[in-house]
């Protein structure tokens, strides 16, 4: 169900290898680290969607937003709250409930789904418990891990 890849995943999305881009995000329309920031930088689109999430911060987490660019759809998966990397930030319940939201709302059966690995850089998740979700939460599609 899930493959893992070398690789920078922005660059992939760039490409053309993936139909959705995956990413964790926080509920203040920050995106100024990690992938985030490269995300915003080479995909504004994505910064744009998540400015105009229609909920407040505390209504955001375990949502996500999305945007559609070309072929490509980026979704920000709204898994942490705030910010910061003086404890973990990652919520793993939001980051379930989000994921369960955007399967269920998209038609993934044939489409590759691009990752990092989600909140276990500067959000501070663990991998093993991301990855559990994972794999007890995606039912269709081409899920592909990408590290660099």
């Amino acid at each position: 169900m899930l493959t893992y890849k070398k690789g920078d995943l922005v660059k992939a999305a760039k490409n053309g290898e993936v139909d959705y881009l995956l990413h964790g995000a926080n509920c203040f329309s920050t995106m100024g680290s990690g992938i985030a920031a490269s995300i915003r930088k080479t995909f504004p689109q994505a910064y744009e969607a998540d400015k105009c999430h229609h909920g407040t911060p505390i209504q955001r987490i375990g949502d996500f937003s999305e945007a559609k660019i070309g072929n490509l759809t980026v979704v920000n998966l709204y898994c942490q709250y705030d910010y910061g990397i003086d404890y973990r930030r990652f919520e793993y319940g939001s980051f379930k409930y989000a994921l369960s939201l955007f399967c269920n709302e998209n038609m993934l059966n044939g489409k590759t789904i691009g990752l990092p690995k989600i909140g276990c850089g500067l959000a501070g998740a663990k991998w093993d418990l991301v990855e559990a979700i994972l794999v007890q939460t995606v039912v269709a599609g081409n899920w592909i891990v990408y590290e660099l």
